[in-house]
């Protein structure tokens, strides 16, 4: 698969369907997308919209590859999706994950006080319970 592929295929599933709609003001039947701002059609029939949407779709990418863009219409639709090169843990990384929770502010001074303790918590429908296993994370239980 080229180039020129992989990036219209990725700029189609980031699209998802085109379903173009009727507009009043344009008497015709249009499609956008916020993904790509600067590429859009409009056109009698919905299925000329879309065969020609996928058209002017694939001529975009192919001028963002060449370099072609003014820089304010590349940075638009320069998308913010997927794994940047270089981002995120190492392979290999022993490290466990971790997830970030939100506590009332109460809770959080107790936590921060006994910080480095191990505990566990038990939930019952609305509330919880903290239980601390030991004062030190390095201690054996």
């Amino acid at each position: 698969m080229t180039q020129l592929e992989t990036h219209y295929q990725k700029a189609l599933a980031d699209i998802g369907p085109i379903v173009p709609w009727w507009s009043e003001a344009d008497n015709a039947y249009v499609f956008e997308h916020a993904a790509y701002p600067y590429v859009d059609y409009v056109g009698p029939t919905p299925e000329l919209v879309i065969e020609n949407y996928q058209r002017v779709l694939r001529a975009f990418v192919e001028a963002r590859l060449a370099g072609e863009l003014a820089e304010p219409v590349d940075w638009a639709t320069s998308g913010r999706g997927g794994k940047r090169p270089g981002a995120g843990r190492p392979k290999g990384s022993k490290k466990a994950p971790t997830t970030r929770i939100t506590v009332p502010s109460a809770l959080a001074v107790i936590l921060k006080r006994y910080e480095g303790c191990a505990f566990e918590v038990q939930e019952s429908g609305a509330s919880a319970q903290v239980r601390f296993l030991r004062r030190n994370i390095n201690e054996r239980i």
